[in-house]
């Protein structure tokens, strides 16, 4: 298999946003709620991606998050594979070319994510007030990475679209001398 210069840039831009993760988004927290960086790449892709492939993706990130970072193995991987699942397929029966779209995905997505997430931990090990940690946790988180997305979201997408571009310049004006 031929990794491509677009795989390289997605695996530099998720190891940035694991680091940026746990180093610089404390920095910027309000009221203790920083954003996830790593739902924004769970969600980016399955706006690109069917259902399963999302969901195999998303869990992807996610175990390289529990064995990066993690407590508990499995709540990031079950958390961000179901959000993906679930974006992917509600991306499937809206109209995709919506600035509106990422944002609604952002927020439903983290939304479900944290959710989950607070479910799991609460069945796992962590006795939580369920109700406290999801209003002084989840809805903010949500509502936070809803409001930076648009600063993560364009740069994102115009790095990818301009990957994209240069690729099929390279293949028009392959096929065309060759």
């Amino acid at each position: 298999m031929k990794i491509s210069t677009r795989h390289v840039v997605v695996i530099i831009l998720f190891l940035a946003a694991l680091v940026f993760n746990e180093t610089l988004m404390p920095a910027i927290a309000l009221g203790g709620v920083s954003p996830n960086l790593i739902i924004y790449f769970v969600i980016f892709t399955a706006l690109v991606k069917r259902p399963y492939q999302a969901a195999f993706w998303g869990a992807v990130v996610g175990l390289v998050e529990d064995l990066m970072i993690g407590r508990y193995i499995g709540l990031s991987i079950l958390s961000y594979a179901f959000a993906a699942y679930v974006i992917a397929y509600l991306r499937a029966r809206f109209y995709q070319e919506n600035l509106l779209m990422p944002l609604l995905a952002v927020f439903i997505g983290s939304f479900i994510f944290g959710s989950l997430y607070l479910v799991l931990a609460q069945i796992i090990a962590a006795p939580l007030l369920f109700t406290g940690s999801f209003i002084s946790d989840v809805l903010p988180q949500s509502l936070y990475n809803t409001a930076l997305s648009l600063a993560v979201y364009v740069p994102m997408q115009f790095i990818l679209h301009r990957m994209q571009v240069q690729r099929e310049y390279k293949r028009y004006h392959y096929r065309k001398y060759h």
